[in-house]
């Protein structure tokens, strides 16, 4: 699945309060680099209004409800501060397309979330990440003490 983060909607240090400003400007960039149609931000903003994407530990997955994507991706937006996202905060934003032809790809994905869920010392990890080759060897090295710590 690491194949799946693209530089191209990848926002380190951002510095913008609103959920919906994040969720724009991360729709936008999965837009303008051909990933997502048209109506993938209006998909993002319905399944919010259905219920929260964040889960805890200060991360959102926000994604449609539908199948937009074009090509499975995953942008990543890693908040200067914590944002209001629902009942709770999020700094780390991990927004996914996913392609109805490959949507069994991104179990994977979800297999990593799992390493975030009761670890916020993983969530502090990807935070620090200053760029995008920070992030992605930030990932490699959270998934490798992942599997020395399962044997």
């Amino acid at each position: 699945f690491l194949d799946n983060f693209s530089e191209k909607v990848f926002f380190p240090k951002l510095n913008l309060t609103k959920k919906e400003d994040v969720l724009a400007l991360m729709a936008n960039s999965m837009l303008l680099n051909d990933f997502v149609t048209n109506d993938y931000f209006k998909g993002v903003l319905e399944r919010e209004e259905l219920s929260s994407t964040l889960i805890n530990n200060m991360i959102a997955i926000p994604h449609p409800i539908h199948f937009y994507g074009k090509q499975n991706v995953i942008g990543i937006a890693i908040m200067d501060e914590p944002i209001s996202w629902g009942a709770g905060k999020a700094q780390l934003i991990f927004m996914l397309s996913i392609k109805r032809e490959e949507k069994n790809q991104i179990r994977e994905f979800f297999k990593f979330i799992e390493c975030f869920m009761n670890d916020m010392d993983n969530v502090n990890i990807l935070i620090k990440s200053n760029n995008y080759k920070d992030f992605i060897n930030n990932i490699k090295y959270i998934i490798s003490n992942k599997e020395k710590n399962s044997h």
